[in-house]
């Protein structure tokens, strides 16, 4: 009779063990899996736009001369198609900004950040791109 209640007991033990041993396994593994996901979720899709040609502007009211090359990167493929179809338009409207920019703002600190802002408000007004924007300076020199 003892033994048998020792053998009960055991086996109570045992599959208590191994359910607790399982539950802790499935919470482990979904622990990792939601980071796993957390990481994959914050891989963000981007299309990079870049001109085949450098940019070359003179600069407004006065007599130097600006060569200019960028990439602009968008988060959705219809507004990257929009600027590859538009591709004139984007390059005047990159010439437009940079000659609206005098000697005096291109001798500033942050003139390649107003320079990369004004290209993207062109780009959002004119295009009508609606995903996040960023402009990158791949060549700027003052002549």
């Amino acid at each position: 009779m003892k033994k048998t209640v020792v053998l009960i007991i055991l086996i109570m033990f045992m599959s208590s063990f191994t359910i607790l041993a399982s539950a802790a396994l499935i919470v482990l593994t979904d622990i990792k899996g939601s980071d796993k996901k957390a990481e994959e979720s914050e891989f963000v899709e981007v299309y990079m736009y870049t001109p085949e040609k450098s940019v070359v502007a003179n600069v407004k009211g006065g007599k130097k001369y600006v060569r200019f090359n960028y990439a602009v990167e968008v988060g959705l493929m219809r507004d990257f198609a929009e600027l590859k179809k538009n591709e004139p338009m984007v390059t005047d409207l990159v010439l437009n900004v940079i000659r609206d920019m005098d000697e005096a703002t291109f001798a500033l600190h942050n003139a390649q950040d107003l320079l990369k802002d004004g290209i993207k408000e062109k780009l959002r007004r004119e295009l009508g791109l609606e995903s996040n924007i960023n402009v990158y300076v791949t060549e700027l020199v003052i002549q």
